[in-house]
C-alpha cells in the first residue's frame, strides 16, 4: 500500500498556486496530464490547458471527474508513443475535455516525449499557447486559486 494520495497532491498544488501570481494556463505531461482533470475538477483555476501523452486515471473518485474541462485546451498525442498509446490519449481527451474547446494534435512520429522545436507539431503547440496568452493576459482572480480542503471519500 502506498502513502500516495491524489488528495495530498491536490493540496500541494493548491498551496503552490497561492504563492504564484499571473498563472493563466497549465501544462501536463504523461502522469501530470492524467492528473489534471482530477485537479481541475475543483473549479476553473486556469484559462487554458495543454496536455501531452495524457491518459485516464484509474481508481479515482468518479464524481470528481464528472466535470469536463471547459476551457480552451490542446491535447497532444504521440502517434508512436508506446508508453501511453494513441487510443488511451484519445480516450483521455474524450472523457476529460469539452470537444468544442479542444484542439487535438496527433504527431504521427511523436513518442513519449514533449515535441522538440524540430518536430512538425512543435509550432502548433507554440501558436496555441501564444494565442491563449494574448487572449487571457494574467486575468485570473486570486480567489479562484485559494487552497481547498478535499477529503477522501
Amino acid at each position: 500500500e502506498s502513502d500516495f494520495s491524489y488528495y495530498d497532491s491536490i493540496q500541494a498544488l493548491n498551496s503552490k498556486l497561492v504563492l504564484e501570481e499571473n498563472v493563466v494556463g497549465v501544462l501536463g505531461f504523461s502522469q501530470g496530464a492524467a492528473f489534471l482533470p482530477l485537479f481541475l475538477s475543483q473549479g476553473p483555476m486556469f484559462n487554458f490547458v495543454v496536455t501531452f501523452s495524457g491518459y485516464p486515471l484509474r481508481n479515482t473518485n468518479q464524481p470528481l471527474l464528472d466535470n469536463i474541462i471547459d476551457v480552451p485546451s490542446l491535447v497532444w498525442i504521440g502517434g508512436k508513443d508506446t508508453v501511453v498509446t494513441l487510443d488511451k490519449t484519445i480516450q483521455f481527451a474524450s472523457v476529460s475535455f469539452n470537444r468544442e474547446k479542444t484542439t487535438m494534435i496527433i504527431d504521427g512520429d511523436g513518442t513519449h516525449a514533449l515535441p522538440k522545436s524540430c518536430d512538425e507539431t512543435f509550432e502548433k503547440v507554440v501558436v496555441f499557447i501564444r494565442d491563449q496568452m494574448r487572449t487571457f493576459p494574467t486575468t485570473i482572480a486570486p480567489t479562484t486559486i485559494a487552497p481547498t480542503t478535499i477529503a477522501p471519500t
